[in-house]
């Protein structure tokens, strides 16, 4: 059998790298993913959303809080299914991918408005108030069975803001034009067709 080309081997060692990257592309695109699906469970108070960005053994620590990854999206929904509205910014983000492992710093803002009840977190805050709090995500994860998620979580925290509620409160939208803290939200039929709609 007569060697392979040398153009062959070049055209083998181009199509391997274009693969790597293709891979790293995806793998970054999926691992950004788990990041924008973590901020929706945590807002529509969706549990079982939230632990779809962990794998079963991953461990957190955040705040208080330090054990099993799962454990702490329980905590997470107790501690803002209290108030009258979160809304969760993913916003600068660092992602490296190694294989079949990654790691990643995201930086995030976490809007808190308190409810009629209070909240437990924040015992000295009152109906109407808001809590803006920023910090970071470090993260590593694994991708197991051809599926990222994240392994390790730690949460830094970096700052927060506090503001009492105006005299003068803005007018409501309709309540169809506002979102909804549980899986009635908009966002969960959003990539269903739509009755009517041309598209």
């Amino acid at each position: 059998m007569s060697a392979p080309h040398p153009q062959g081997e070049d055209l083998a060692d181009e199509v391997a790298a274009l693969r790597r990257t293709v891979d790293a592309l995806d793998s970054r695109a999926r691992i950004l993913d788990i990041g924008a699906r973590y901020a929706r469970g945590v807002d529509r108070v969706d549990g079982d959303l939230l632990r779809t960005c962990f794998h079963p053994d991953s461990r957190h620590k955040h705040g208080r809080f330090e054990g099993l990854s799962w454990d702490f999206c329980d905590e997470i929904v107790k501690m803002v299914g209290v108030l009258e509205h979160t809304q969760h910014h993913i916003a600068t983000r660092s992602v490296t991918v190694d294989g079949d492992h990654a790691s990643a710093e995201l930086y995030w803002i976490a809007y808190h408005k308190v409810g009629d009840a209070g909240w437990f977190a924040w015992p000295w805050a009152e109906p109407g108030d808001v809590l803006v709090i920023g910090g970071r995500y470090l993260d590593r994860y694994e991708r197991r069975d051809g599926e990222w998620r994240i392994s390790y979580r730690r949460g830094m925290h970096e700052w927060e803001t506090y503001a009492q509620p105006l005299a003068r409160r803005a007018e409501k939208f309709p309540p169809d034009r506002m979102g909804q803290r549980d899986r009635s939200d908009p966002v969960y039929l959003w990539h269903q067709p739509v009755p009517g709609d041309p598209g």
